[in-house]
């Protein structure tokens, strides 16, 4: 007999379910009296380019929605973030330059590919200045996990991050107005260690402890049982599980840029926690899946009535 937790990550009506529990939490967030429109269309993307991201590499053995799934739950965890544009934008974008990158895969030819990858990672900044802080590591990424690494795609992806800021360039230089461009690559290499903690609040504090823990788990259990897998989805989680590390470490260190930084976070831990939850099925697991499901509920209607509670 299948358990609770099997049960939900099989079935093809959890995608629409979640898709009107999240529609939900944003009408109760304000969606119409803050006028959120767009942020709630960049929302919508980023669920279905996880979706695409999910379905053509397929990272999960058998028919599921649970990695998507999982990103609205973390998505409605941290509603507090909903307001802001340009942290949908650059989370949006970052899953457009893994969605792509992962086509590349032992294709040394994809230069193409790459650029366009990069190109999204290129706008991505835009939003957020540091995510080019990322790009040596895709490199490596690129050289260990996908094997696409050569001189070429080195190059493709410096070309397609550089594009937005030549296309814009000239614009700035026509007004003859650079300030917004030096802020901008000021905020690029702009360090602040350590950061200011107390400026986190408490559903902040909450959402990453709660998105953390779980993505410690799921990369505990795919590090046991990814035997089970292809090589392939191995090398593919082990990029997700890089990432992952990578970016709740950076966290810890920029408190200042938790909104930006736990956006990147939920798109890479999502595949590992759903990951988790689809392929045990014990009793404790189960349990634990509900009481998961308990405390996403708890958190998420905590940051709904509570979004700026401090310490």
């Amino acid at each position: 007999m299948k358990l609770l937790q099997n049960r939900i990550a099989q079935d093809t009506r959890l995608l629409p379910v979640m898709g009107a529990v999240a529609l939900l939490v944003w009408l109760i967030a304000g969606v119409r009296g803050q006028m959120l429109w767009p942020q709630l269309c960049v929302f919508m993307a980023s669920v279905y380019l996880m979706v695409e991201l999910s379905n053509s590499n397929a990272l999960m053995r058998i028919r599921s929605r649970m990695v998507s799934a999982v990103f609205i739950t973390f998505s409605c965890v941290t509603s507090f973030l909903f307001s802001s544009l340009s942290g949908g934008v650059a989370q949006l974008c970052f899953v457009m330059t893994l969605l792509l990158l992962l086509q590349t895969y032992q294709s040394p030819q994809s230069v193409g590919t790459v650029y366009y990858a990069f190109l999204a990672l290129g706008v991505g900044s835009l939003f957020y200045a540091k995510v080019v802080w990322l790009m040596p590591l895709l490199w490596l990424l690129m050289a260990t996990q996908l094997q696409v690494a050569n001189w070429r795609a080195t190059v493709a992806s410096v070309l397609g991050m550089l594009t937005p800021y030549w296309l814009l360039l000239p614009w700035f230089v026509w007004q003859g107005d650079m300030a917004p461009v030096m802020a901008h690559l000021h905020g690029m290499v702009s360090l602040h260690f350590p950061g200011d903690y107390t400026a986190l609040t408490v559903p902040q504090v909450l959402a990453l402890a709660f998105i953390a823990v779980l993505t410690v788990v799921g990369i505990v259990h795919f590090w046991h049982y990814s035997f089970e897998d292809k090589v392939r989805i191995r090398l593919i989680f082990g990029l997700f599980t890089t990432l992952s590390w990578v970016l709740m470490v950076l966290v810890l260190l920029m408190p200042q840029d938790y909104d930006r930084l736990i956006r990147l976070l939920m798109v890479v831990s999502s595949p590992l926690v759903a990951h988790f939850f689809t392929f045990t099925h014990s009793r404790v697991t189960n349990m634990t899946f509900i009481a998961c499901v308990i405390l996403a509920v708890a958190l998420t209607v905590f940051s709904l009535w509570m979004p700026s509670l401090s310490f």
